[in-house]
């Protein structure tokens, strides 16, 4: 804003090079969400939780220069409808104290007015959406995979979910496939003595499996590493079935993700997709947090 004065010589500059930039961009309006899920024995407990880790993710953001703001259920639902209504995001208007007074229930605010279950897809009112997930792990990811994924001019979701596993389970996870693999050496030794070949080597895939699991144990024991499970989720919605099949081909062809075609499932993973905390993929693929 011009204030008529020497300086506004440097603010008509400084709105050029904002105007250039807006330009420029995409037009991609991006929300990231940390959403923190708990298991404890009562309420109190998972308050006091919450609210000592909250206080604690805001600190880390403000020594980031970040901010974090905590959202409370009237933000929650806006971000549900968003994604449920899309192109009907202005016409957010809920009021729980008006709901609860005229016995309706907030899910007709929220939920779309239509949604059908195909085999790869799935169509929820006038939009046709699909729900990927990352199958496989390379060794090392890079983090601009991730931004990659999120530069992407598309009406989409991304979630990545991080489930911490406690060092005994983890410990003991790892204790388990090294006896699997010495196991399977043993008798593929057996087999070759008792072909009189005692001078056998150790395939190459055999050996490299018990260099892995003596590499994962001692990340677990030695560098006090931790195990987590993480899982990277996407749902794309489009206006029609054949610009979705064009969307979903590009994050298909840049990293290994596949479609999940399961029916009877699919309305759970569209809710585990987004940022409500809930879980219902069985693969799990092992991380470390080095």
């Amino acid at each position: 804003k011009l204030e008529d004065d020497e300086l506004d010589k440097y603010r008509k500059e400084y709105n050029k090079m904002l105007i250039s930039q807006a330009k420029n961009a995409n037009e991609i309006v991006q929300e990231k969400i940390i959403t923190l899920s708990v298991y404890k024995k009562n309420v109190e407990e998972a308050r006091n939780y919450f609210n000592r880790a909250g206080s604690e993710l805001i600190s880390r953001f403000n020594t980031l220069g970040s901010k974090c703001i905590e959202l409370d259920a009237k933000e929650r639902l806006r971000i549900a409808h968003d994604f449920y209504r899309t192109g009907e995001e202005t016409s957010f208007r809920f009021d729980i104290h008006e709901t609860m007074k005229k016995g309706h229930n907030f899910k007709d605010f929220i939920c779309p007015d239509t949604i059908e279950l195909e085999r790869d897809h799935f169509k929820m009112g006038d939009r046709y959406g699909r729900v990927l997930f990352l199958k496989e792990y390379s060794s090392y990811i890079n983090d601009d995979m991730v931004t990659e994924l999120t530069d992407l001019n598309k009406n989409m979701m991304l979630s990545i979910d991080v489930i911490p596993i406690p060092m005994d389970e983890a410990v003991k996870e790892a204790e388990n496939r090294r006896l699997g693999v010495e196991t399977n050496i043993t008798n593929w030794q057996r087999k070759q003595n008792a072909q009189n070949n005692f001078s056998a080597i150790i395939p190459y895939d055999m050996e490299q499996q018990r260099n892995d699991s003596k590499e994962m144990l001692d990340d677990l024991t030695i560098r006090d590493q931790r195990m987590f499970l993480g899982v990277i989720t996407m749902v794309i919605t489009e206006e029609s079935k054949e610009k979705l099949e064009s969307d979903v081909a590009v994050p298909e062809e840049t990293t290994s993700f596949i479609k999940f075609v399961s029916t009877f499932a699919s309305s759970s993973v569209i809710i585990f997709s987004l940022v409500f905390g809930s879980y219902c993929l069985t693969t799990e693929p092992s991380l470390f947090s080095k």
